[in-house]
């Protein structure tokens, strides 16, 4: 049963090179904060409140960045784009 549970929660190929909860490679200023080398990939919204979301990929939080919308971030423990659970690598 352990040997099962392993493998059911060892991430796959494609979990461990989501370009959104990696980092993505880029110069990033957030709410003057820079943020460079620790945030994944926007993640596109169509909502008509931000523009996008990003996972700060040190802390797992996600957030938005929109300078009007502030500074909330909110904890997550798996990415809503490959399911990954946090905490593996």
């Amino acid at each position: 049963m352990d040997l099962l549970m392993n493998i059911l929660e060892t991430p796959t190929e494609e979990q461990l090179k989501c370009e959104y909860c990696h980092p993505y490679l880029r110069d990033q200023l957030i709410n003057h904060m820079e943020m460079s080398g620790v945030l994944g990939k926007e993640i596109r919204l169509n909502d008509g409140i931000a523009d996008s979301l990003l996972i700060n990929t040190k802390t797992n939080e996600i957030m938005d960045d929109d300078y009007e919308l502030g500074d909330e971030t909110a904890k997550i423990n798996f990415c809503p784009m490959c399911g990954r659970k946090f905490g593996d690598e």
